[in-house]
């Protein structure tokens, strides 16, 4: 069977790597990736995430304080992963390079921390 300009498609430079990609992307494999939600493929980032949203729930039943900590350590924790892990394994903490995502999360962390101390607490 003629393929492209008369070439035999066994022939043509092409029909291996194309056989290759059709493999790597069978609709077995893609439909299995669909069904893992996000949170499944990115336990790091839902570590983090939650903790952030338990910290934003501590806050809202009026231990402010205590919720605030929570958030700046959750945020510091996640600096310290981004960090010590791989990229591939961080997933969504992943947003810039390794230094500035380290950076910005263990500045905001630090901040919310010294903040949330510096303020007296209520009757002292």
């Amino acid at each position: 069977m003629a393929g492209v300009n008369g070439w035999e498609d066994a022939e043509h430079p092409t029909a291996d790597r194309a056989e290759v990609r059709h493999a790597a992307v069978s609709p077995h494999r893609r439909s299995s990736t669909r069904r893992q939600s996000w949170w499944a493929r990115e336990p790091v980032f839902t570590a983090v995430l939650g903790a952030v949203l338990v910290a934003v729930v501590v806050v809202s039943q009026s231990h402010w304080r205590r919720g605030l900590l929570g958030l700046g350590a959750a945020l510091f924790v996640g600096a310290v992963l981004r960090l010590l892990l791989p990229t591939s394994r961080v997933g969504l903490l992943a947003v810039r390079g390794r230094v500035f995502d380290v950076t910005a999360l263990a500045v905001l962390g630090i901040s919310i921390i010294a903040v949330t101390l510096a303020v007296p607490a209520p009757g002292s």
